[in-house]
C-alpha cells in the first residue's frame, strides 16, 4: 500500500527522490476486517472502512475522520469516489468492512533515510 500511495495515486504526483528526506514514514498495522450491514455500525474517528464494489475497491484509513472532520455520509462518499473511483452514491450498495488500526511512526532525532 505504501508504494501505491506514493507512486500511484491519481490525486497527486509520484513522490520523488529529491523529497525523501522531508518524508515521514508512519506504518499502520490492521485488525481483521469486519464485515457490516448498516453504515450507523461505523464510528467515526476509530473506524477505518473497506468499501468493495465488483472490482473497485478503495481503503480509508481512522485517520482520516480526524484530517478531514467529515460525516459518516462524506467519509462514505469520499471514499466511493476518491479512492475506488466510483460514483460518490455507490458506498450505498457496496460492501462494507471496518477495522483499527496500530500507527507506528518516525520519531524526532531519527536520520533520515538515504534515497539511495
Amino acid at each position: 500500500m505504501a508504494l501505491d500511495a506514493a507512486l500511484h495515486d491519481s490525486r497527486f504526483p509520484p513522490l520523488t527522490a529529491s523529497e525523501l528526506p522531508d518524508v515521514t514514514i508512519e506504518v499502520s498495522v490492521l485488525s481483521s476486517l469486519r464485515p457490516i450491514t448498516e453504515p450507523q455500525e461505523i464510528v467515526a474517528g476509530r473506524d477505518g472502512v473497506v468499501l468493495q464494489s465488483g472490482a473497485a475497491g478503495g481503503v480509508f484509513l481512522p485517520q482520516v475522520w480526524q484530517e478531514t472532520g467529515w460525516t459518516r455520509v462524506e467519509f462514505l462518499r469520499e471514499l466511493a469516489h476518491q479512492k475506488a473511483g466510483l460514483d460518490p452514491d455507490a458506498w450505498r450498495q457496496a460492501q462494507l468492512s471496518v477495522f483499527h488500526d496500530q500507527a507506528f511512526g518516525e520519531s524526532e532525532g531519527v536520520p533520515p533515510v538515504s534515497p539511495h
